[in-house]
């Protein structure tokens, strides 16, 4: 069994945007902002493909990538965290996102393999 593995960020899908007019979202992991290359890419619902590749993840310890909402004029928006839990299985998987605050609208799921 391996202790490390390399994770793909494939895809992003949104079914409920925060804001009306779609969101312009970008993810950070350990507090580094990953994806896209650009200040942020522009979210309605449908899905994104992301490609990113996370080299060197523990298996012992869940990997949390956090997903925010740039604003031009105010301090950008944590709308939530994708807390997925690893092992060595290789394959495809799913995981919801989780609000940072009770009430919030916000439904996005983020697609991940283990390589």
């Amino acid at each position: 069994m391996s202790d490390r593995v390399t994770i793909r960020l494939t895809s992003i899908q949104c079914t409920i945007t925060d804001e009306l007019d779609g969101d312009e979202i970008f993810l950070k992991y350990l507090g580094k902002k990953i994806w896209p290359r650009g200040l942020y890419a522009g979210m309605k619902a449908g899905n994104k493909d992301i490609g990113v590749d996370i080299k060197d993840v523990p298996v012992s310890e869940p990997l949390v990538i956090e997903l925010w909402d740039y604003d031009f004029l105010s301090k950008n928006d944590l709308l939530g965290k994708f807390t997925m839990t690893l092992d060595d299985l290789h394959g495809t998987y799913q995981t919801m996102l989780v609000p940072t605050h009770m009430g919030d609208v916000a439904s996005y799921t983020l697609v991940w393999e283990i390589l």
